[in-house]
C-alpha cells in the first residue's frame, strides 16, 4: 500500500508492489496498474494479501 498526495485529495494506491525507482512506483491494484511520482508519496506498508 502506497499512500499519496493529489491534486484532488490523499488516495492509497493498495496491491502489489510491481516497480520502484528513485522517481515513482508502481503498484498493481484493482483498478489496474497505479504510478505514483516520489514527490506525492506519504508513506507505505506491507499489508495481508487478504486487504489486496
Amino acid at each position: 500500500m502506497v499512500r499519496y498526495k493529489s491534486e484532488d485529495g490523499i488516495h492509497d494506491a493498495l496491491g502489489t508492489l510491481v516497480e520502484t525507482t528513485p522517481h515513482y512506483v508502481v503498484v498493481e491494484a484493482k483498478r489496474g496498474l497505479v504510478k505514483v511520482p516520489a514527490h506525492q508519496m506519504i508513506t507505505g506498508k506491507k499489508v495481508s494479501p487478504d486487504l489486496k
